[in-house]
């Protein structure tokens, strides 16, 4: 169930923007790259699921991988150059900067080696 919940949040933090398109122009709910890209955020939730849930309920798995998926998005997002809010969802968006990203093959490498920090947590 972690495994689904990772899958199912890999494009979370872009979808709970509410974003639709009309008239030639993005409309959303929220900004993007706000408070759905704040890594915070998914900290808590992910503290509320420890929280509120035990670890043997059967909805624990899906929400530990749920948060686990957004921080992996959040942090794949952060090596754009657009970058990610750090402290405050509305403030300045930084980036990480890795060297090996420069390329598509650098930037897979590095979603996985950096995808693999999340998984190993949830083990």
């Amino acid at each position: 169930m972690a495994a689904v919940g990772f899958v199912a949040a890999a494009k979370a933090p872009d979808w709970l923007e509410v974003a639709r398109w009309g008239l030639g122009r993005r409309w959303s709910l929220l900004p993007h790259r706000t408070i759905t890209h704040t890594w915070w955020v998914w900290w808590l939730a992910w503290g509320a699921a420890w929280f509120w849930l035990s670890p043997q309920h059967a909805l624990f798995p899906f929400a530990t991988g749920f948060c686990a998926g957004a921080l992996w998005h959040i942090l794949a997002d952060a090596m754009t150059p657009m970058g990610v809010p750090v402290l405050n969802p509305f403030g300045r968006r930084r980036r990480l900067r890795l060297p090996v990203v420069g390329t598509d093959v650098g930037f897979g490498a590095a979603s996985m080696a950096i995808g693999g920090v999340p998984l190993l947590l949830l083990m």
